[in-house]
């Protein structure tokens, strides 16, 4: 797409799994309330995939953990 940063050092690739993680969050919270689905399960839901994200952004770095 924009192979030069936008600004910040921040790449247009960046910006758009940021965006999609916000519009899963949304949605995840809508359906769950629409649902009348447990507070505690949805609050597992979140913080497991917050992890998971960081885990997936930290080993996909240049850079990563054993580099």
């Amino acid at each position: 797409m924009l192979p030069e940063p936008l600004f910040l050092n921040i790449h247009m690739y960046g910006i758009m799994i940021a965006i999609s993680i916000l519009f899963a969050y949304f949605i995840l919270f809508f359906l769950t309330k629409k649902k009348q689905i447990d507070t505690q399960f949805t609050d597992f839901i979140f913080y497991s995939s917050l992890i998971s994200i960081a885990a997936g952004i930290f080993s996909a770095a240049e850079k990563g953990f054993y580099a």
